[in-house]
């Protein structure tokens, strides 16, 4: 596909109307990041926990017993 400088000049950017509103959207993006980061860091320990409960139950040193009521 060949893309030419008039396909792009319709289209519309809107930019934030002050600097502290660009800053603000700015801060709103930077917690989200922040957020992602400790979740993928939660999501990775608990794989890890996973792992470990897995060799644990597989070497036989524990044993699940599931309880039907």
């Amino acid at each position: 596909m060949n893309c030419k400088f008039r396909d792009f000049s319709i289209v519309k950017v809107l930019l934030p109307q002050t600097k502290e509103e660009q800053t603000a959207i700015a801060r709103v993006l930077q917690a989200a990041d922040k957020e992602i980061a400790l979740l993928k860091a939660k999501a990775e320990k608990l794989r890890e926990q996973k792992k470990g409960l897995m060799q644990v139950l597989l070497t036989g040193k524990v044993r699940l017993t599931l309880d039907h009521h």
